[in-house]
């Protein structure tokens, strides 16, 4: 199993978003049946490294939040229409 490491993001918007993106981040969400969303940064070469994997859009994976860890599968990618790069990624509780 995949285990990416992710920070709560505090501060939303389109601008906080976007600062996140220049500092090689990327803004993230996990939601699910009956808990509250949980927004996230993740690191963005960390991402990039496992979408080689197989296991990464069809295994679950592990989203560690300090000493929290969250079982998760992806519900959707968002791409920059133009370039290749990830701008977001949903996942969702299992």
């Amino acid at each position: 199993m995949l285990t990416i490491h992710a920070k709560i993001k505090t501060k939303n918007g389109t601008k906080e978003s976007r600062k996140l993106r220049i500092k090689n981040n990327i803004p993230a969400i996990i939601y699910g049946k009956n808990n509250i969303q949980i927004s996230i940064i993740l690191n963005y070469n960390d991402v990039t490294n496992m979408q080689s994997k197989n296991e990464y859009s069809e295994k679950p994976l592990k989203i560690l939040i300090g000493k929290n860890e969250i079982l998760v599968k992806i519900q959707k990618v968002q791409h920059h229409p133009f370039q290749k790069k990830l701008i977001h990624i949903d996942f969702i509780r299992i």
